[in-house]
């Protein structure tokens, strides 16, 4: 529970500070894994991967999320915008 927490607040974050978006968020379960899915408004703003920077006060959540999740990704929505999704295995 404390990983899927703390991938979620990364991902809204990255919703407000970067797409300037508020977020609406998805959770799908199966037995095996849960899906959470944030999409924000902004189609011209997608995520980065940034290479380690250990000194960064930030840039790190994709790094976080790539790591600690099963899968991640992100695709774009019908009515502009898009969702960040990561896999947790339950």
């Amino acid at each position: 529970m404390d990983t899927a927490v703390l991938l979620l607040s990364e991902v809204v974050t990255n919703a407000v500070v970067h797409a300037h978006s508020a977020a609406r968020i998805e959770v799908r379960a199966t037995r095996r894994l849960v899906w959470f899915g944030v999409r924000d408004t902004d189609s011209r703003q997608w995520p980065v991967q940034l290479p380690t920077n250990l000194g960064a006060s930030g840039g790190r959540g994709l790094q976080l999320i790539a790591t600690l999740a099963a899968g991640w990704g992100t695709y774009g929505d019908d009515d502009a915008g898009k969702t960040v999704w990561f896999w947790l295995r339950r």
